[in-house]
Parts: C-alpha cells; sequence; structure tokens
C-alpha cells in the first residue's frame, strides 16, 4: 500500500458463513485450525516486514540495478560482472560490505552474497567480486543478472532473516525480505553505510541514512494461530430454529428469553430408554391431558396447594390444545419443595386450580397424561440469559440467535 502497509492473506469464508456469523462491530472467524499441530516448541517469531521510516528523505546510497555475470562463479567465490563502460568503480574494494544480489538466467532463483573484495580490471571494464559464500555450487553462470546493492544487517536473537533494499536514484523506497527467518524475540534492522561517497554525518553533507523498523509476525507465523494474531477476546454462538422444530418446543403462544448453559443434563426418553443422547432442540415445557382444560386460557395461571391450603405449585398456562385435551405449562420453577425423586414440584395426585378457584382434573393414569421434560432443571451452568420482547410463534416460525460472548 502507498503507506507501507502489507497485507497478508489469513483466511477465507464462504458468503452463507459470512451471512450466518456476520454481527455489527464484529469479523467473523470461522475456519477450522488446529493450533501448533505437531506440538513443537515455539520459541520467537519470523520477521514479518521491514519498513523504511524515511522513505522519502533517505539519500546517498550507492547501487547499480542493472549488470550481468560474466562467466561461472569461481571456485574461490569469485564472481565477474560486467555493468556497462563507466558504471562500475575503479577504486579497489568500493562495493567491500555491500550485496551483490544476482538471479540465475534459467532458473529465476536467486541469491544475495556479502562482497568480501572487489577488483576493477581496467582493459575489460569488469568487475572481480569476491563474495561470502559458495557461488559456485549455488549454480551462478554466464548470463545471470546481477545487483550492487547496499546491505541490510538483520540483529537479533532469532537466525535466518535475509533482506534486500529497493532504491530509487539513491534513495531507499523499500526493503524486501528474502528470507524471513524463525525464532525472533528481539531484532534491529540496519544500512550498513558504503565505505567510500558517503558522509551522513557531515554537517554540508546531503546524505541520510535510512531508518529501519522491522515487524516481527506472531510466533509460529501469519495464520498459525488466528485466535492469537486477530487478538480474538469474543465467541459468537449462531443458532437459528425454523418450522420443522415447532413439534419439540411448541408452535403457539411466544417466548421471550434465550440463553446459553453449560453441560445441561437429560434424562432418558421416556418413549424410548435407549434414546440418552442430549436434544438439540427441546420442550422445558409440562404437557397435562385434562378434560378440563376449558375452564383456563392461555397466560394465566394455575396452582396446587396442599391440605393446609398452601400453594405448593404455580405455573403459567401456555398453550392449549384442544385437540388432545391437553394444556402447555410453563414459568413452573417457584419457591417450592420439589416431589420427591422429582426436579419439580407438580404433584400428579393433586388437582390443578385456576384463578377462579375452579379445579382441573388431570386425566388417569396420571403417568400417561403428564409428560414432563427431559431437561433436569436447574443443571448445567448458566453462561448467559438474555430477556427481549416476546416472539409470537406459528406453525411457519423460524428465528435465528447470535449470542456474543467477550472473554
Amino acid at each position: 500500500m502507498p503507506d507501507g502497509y502489507l497485507w497478508k492473506f489469513m483466511y477465507y469464508m464462504t458468503e452463507q458463513e459470512f451471512e450466518a456469523y456476520n454481527a455489527v462491530g464484529f469479523v467473523p472467524l470461522t475456519t477450522d485450525f488446529d493450533v501448533n499441530p505437531a506440538n513443537t516448541a515455539i520459541t520467537g517469531s519470523p520477521v514479518s516486514s521491514i519498513f523504511v521510516e524515511n522513505f522519502i528523505d533517505n539519500n546517498g546510497y550507492t547501487h547499480i540495478d542493472t549488470a550481468a555475470v560474466f562467466g561461472p562463479a569461481q571456485n574461490d567465490g569469485t564472481i565477474v560482472v560486467s555493468a556497462g563502460s563507466g558504471v562500475l568503480s575503479e577504486i579497489s574494494n568500493y562495493y567491500s560490505g555491500m550485496t551483490l544480489y544476482v538471479t540465475i538466467f534459467n532458473t529465476e532463483e536467486s541469491h544475495a552474497y556479502e562482497i568480501d573484495t572487489y577488483i576493477y580490471e581496467a582493459a575489460t571494464g569488469r568487475g572481480r567480486f569476491k563474495v561470502i559464500g559458495d557461488p559456485l555450487t549455488d549454480g551462478i553462470i554466464n548470463g545471470s543478472s546481477a545487483k550492487i546493492l547496499p546491505t541490510v544487517k538483520i540483529s537479533g536473537d532469532g537466525t535466518g532473516c535475509q533482506a534486500i533494499p529497493r532504491l530509487k536514484d539513491g534513495t531507499i523506497k523499500t526493503i524486501e525480505v528474502l528470507e524471513t527467518g524463525s525464532n525472533y524475540n528481539s531484532i534491529t534492522a540496519d544500512v550498513v553505510d558504503p565505505k567510500f561517497n558517503f558522509t551522513p554525518d557531515d554537517p554540508n553533507s546531503i546524505d541520510v541514512r535510512a531508518v529501519l523498523r522491522p515487524v516481527l509476525a506472531p510466533k509460529g507465523g501469519h495464520n498459525y494461530n488466528l485466535i492469537d494474531e486477530l487478538h480474538c477476546r469474543h465467541v459468537l454462538m449462531y443458532a437459528y430454529i425454523t418450522e420443522t422444530n415447532n413439534n419439540n418446543i411448541g408452535k403457539s403462544n411466544t417466548y421471550s428469553a434465550v440463553g446459553l448453559v453449560k453441560n445441561p443434563t437429560f434424562t432418558p426418553d421416556p418413549a424410548n430408554t435407549q434414546i440418552t443422547e442430549s436434544p438439540d432442540i427441546f420442550d422445558n415445557r409440562i404437557k397435562v391431558t385434562t378434560n378440563d382444560y376449558g375452564k383456563v386460557e392461555v397466560n394465566t395461571l394455575v396452582k396446587q396447594v396442599d391440605v393446609d391450603n398452601n400453594k405448593t405449585f404455580e405455573a403459567r398456562v401456555h398453550a392449549i390444545e384442544a385437540s388432545s385435551n391437553s394444556i402447555f405449562l410453563c414459568s413452573y420453577m417457584g419457591p417450592y419443595v420439589n416431589e420427591a425423586n422429582n426436579d419439580i414440584s407438580l404433584d400428579p395426585t393433586r388437582d390443578l386450580i385456576n384463578a377462579t378457584g375452579q379445579r382441573l382434573t388431570i386425566n388417569t393414569p396420571v403417568a400417561n397424561n403428564i409428560v414432563e421434560s427431559r431437561y433436569t432443571q436447574r443443571s448445567g451452568e448458566v453462561y448467559f440469559m438474555e430477556d427481549f420482547v416476546p416472539l409470537e410463534r406459528t406453525e411457519t416460525s423460524r428465528e435465528e440467535y447470535k449470542l456474543v460472548l467477550e472473554i
């Protein structure tokens, strides 16, 4: 980017995933990944990039961008370079300490070498560069292209980082990281001063040193641990209820709360004791079959009392199903003593009483006419509970929920 920012590819998602998990103020992260799958010790970071802080103001750096290798590299590390008449300096060791960057013409493979010694051959106009490394083994051959650049020195507690500068008219504009290295926790980067014709400390000189700022990638590198790299501290829970679930949660009346419960417990399905797994969608209402269903209305209260007329149970009528002579009770978790071997206080041997004192007798046998939820009341740890404007349910209702939790 114009400001030097480097975009890094992190992950991708489908349009459907984005729409499902998108929430105001948050960018979804849905990629499945295994942090450190090899279980290796990560002690540091590779280098992400190196910025030139004064990419406009630095000046005076010697460089040659167009040169060519003449003949194959020699076994003593010497590379002969031609750059055209009058281009190469005639001063011995003029380029010592700088970098010779060579790209092999038939493979496009590149190598950067620090220049040890330099000798100008007046008869041929070529330069003999003895470099630190093994260009012969690297395959440097005749016709390979070459650049002579200032050397970027990397210092730190890691190893392996290598970089070269990109220049225009003696000014270092950017730094290209050739090798990111590894295991850096602290790092500095500097451009080595050319040995000749570079006097930035002279108050009369227009030469200005480039100031570099290396940036370390997250430990393990970009995309190694997206949660840490993106500083994630929110978890979004997404779920939806469709019309196909209506038989499991009720298709009439309203509800006005949604929550997140960790490790709730469920009893086996009474219709099939072999089914013990926890359901994804379940009805927490109590279904009571009574021929007196006409004595109550939706959203009215019913109760039970003991022989001393003390209230022992109270619930709200959530729905009435005339086709099965049944009523559905909700909001029944009050300050009452549970029945023996049960997690609610409903007594199947007592009538229900409506607001006007009329009694509703539960059809017999009660074992077949009271259906409780498989959910064990008050089990699990409630992480979150939200009240909202009641939602009306119909046979074709569909609701989506997005809960954002901050860690």
